[in-house]
């Protein structure tokens, strides 16, 4: 009678040695790192947690860049050019005379592994520029230990101009009915900021026209200061009804500094 064979397998760990014994060892080199400088983040003002709102007119305004080295190498005697355009302007001052300038340099120094450096730019936005993002390119050089030779990069920047855009959103009066020869009438104005960037010490003022005039010095003029975007506010002027007003429906203008 035939019986089945049953197969067992092991493996096994087989450890071989020199016969002789290495005279010298050589440790593996290490690999030559690279640097990698790039724009991480572009803001208005110097607090990234907290950036400014600018708008077409200011001058003097922090545009800040800030450079990351993202590579595994030290980038050393980083150097970075903002070409500049409209709407943006550079000026300085040398010798009493005013310049412009269409590039302007920075120097970051040298920028380690996984570290960042924030450049700051002060320049001018004309008065007669349109909301939206502007690009610009930005020229990034350094050297590292891979690259003996200087790199340059040149990247592009994404640069936000925004406009307030303040409407009206609704108007009461108290009392709710005036008369001719009421006095201390309250007006009161409810506005929007609809735009996409903030209104900054806006003053509001009533057009006044017979036959309404203010109740005293400064009730037909407000100040309300700063409205963010999306936001809304209720500002009150005081007037006073001419007694020979005849009755019916007035528009008067609002006009709005800022």
């Amino acid at each position: 009678m035939l019986r089945a064979r049953t197969y067992l397998y092991i493996a096994i760990a087989l450890t071989l040695t020199l016969s002789t014994p290495l005279e010298k060892q050589t440790n593996p080199v290490g690999a030559v790192g690279y640097a990698n400088v790039v724009a991480t983040s572009v803001y208005w003002g110097s607090n990234p947690l907290n950036p400014s709102n600018v708008h077409p007119g200011d001058t003097n305004v922090r545009l800040s860049i800030v450079l990351a080295n993202v590579g595994d190498d030290v980038a050393r005697g980083v150097n970075a050019t903002l070409f500049i355009g409209p709407p943006l302007t550079y000026t300085y001052y040398q010798d009493g005379v005013q310049y412009s300038a269409s590039t302007v340099s920075k120097m970051a120094g040298d920028i380690g592994p996984g570290s960042s450096f924030t450049l700051g730019f002060t320049v001018n936005i004309d008065p007669n520029a349109k909301e939206g993002i502007y690009r610009y390119n930005l020229e990034v050089s350094y050297r590292s230990a891979r690259e003996l030779q200087e790199v340059k990069n040149v990247m592009v920047i994404d640069v936000p101009v925004w406009r307030a855009e303040i409407r009206v959103q609704s108007v009461l009066t108290m009392p709710t009915k005036i008369y001719p020869g009421s006095r201390q009438v309250q007006v009161r104005v409810v506005i929007v900021n609809s735009g996409q960037g903030a209104a900054r010490d806006l003053q509001l003022r009533m057009d006044l026209k017979p036959p309404f005039k203010a109740s005293s010095s400064g009730s037909d003029r407000y100040f309300l200061g700063n409205l963010p975007a999306g936001q809304s506010s209720s500002v009150n002027f005081i007037v006073d009804v001419d007694e020979d007003a005849k009755f019916g429906k007035y528009f008067v203008d609002m006009l709005m500094e800022g």
